[in-house]
Order: C-alpha cells, then sequence, then structure tokens
C-alpha cells in the first residue's frame, strides 16, 4: 500500500488532528532508523529510511498548515 493510500485511510478514520501526530511520529522513527543505519556505512540500504522520514514530516507540515495534504498530481487528500 502506497503512503498516501495509508493517509487516506488513516484520515477518514482518525481525522485530521490525530493523523498530523501519527505523520510526526512516523517520520521520527524513520529518522532514528535513518541515523542508525547511516552509522553502519551503507547509504544504499538507508534511502528508503530518509524517503519515509521526508514523506511523513512532508505529510504533516501540509495537514497542519494547509489543512489538506496533495499527491504529486495536485489532488487534495482529505478527510473524509
Amino acid at each position: 500500500m502506497y503512503n498516501e493510500n495509508v493517509l487516506k485511510s488513516l484520515l477518514s478514520r482518525f481525522g485530521r488532528d490525530n493523523v498530523i501526530s501519527y505523520c510526526k511520529t512516523e517520520s521520527y522513527k524513520n529518522s532514528l532508523l535513518y541515523d542508525d543505519c547511516m552509522k553502519l556505512e551503507n547509504p544504499p540500504e538507508c534511502v528508503e529510511f530518509g524517503y519515509e522520514r521526508d514523506w511523513w514530516s512532508d505529510a504533516a507540515y501540509k495537514l497542519e498548515v494547509y489543512g489538506v495534504y496533495w499527491t504529486g498530481d495536485k489532488k487534495p487528500i482529505v478527510e473524509s
């Protein structure tokens, strides 16, 4: 399942404010994993953690500032 689909499901079930907290937590978790991975000096394997960290951080920011998250094609994801 892609992050956008997960986000849409979370918004529908838990609402924007709770999902913002989740996004921040998920971003922080992936930040910890990324930092730990980088200590092993094998950066190619760390790319996914960095991507996930940034994706969830961006989602939290967009939900907080704009009230919606939009995909690359500019279609907003809003809570149902």
